[in-house]
């Protein structure tokens, strides 16, 4: 397995202080640790899951 890299530490930090998270708490965490904006989190958290890192799931409107 791969190394994470620096920017999937960030989100895992997140997510390991609780979860779950829904996209926009996750979103607001990273723009105070690193300034992204709410796409990069969001293809972030899109490229995590497809690689298996981290699992969403929808419930309705929000996925957490």
């Amino acid at each position: 397995m791969k190394a994470l890299s620096e920017a999937e530490w960030n989100i895992m930090e997140s997510l390991w202080e609780y979860s779950p998270k829904v996209g926009s708490q996750i979103t607001a965490d990273m723009v105070t640790r690193t300034g992204w904006s709410r796409s990069t989190t969001l293809t972030m958290l899109k490229r995590m899951s497809e690689k298996g890192l981290i699992a969403c799931e929808d419930n309705g409107r929000m996925r957490t």
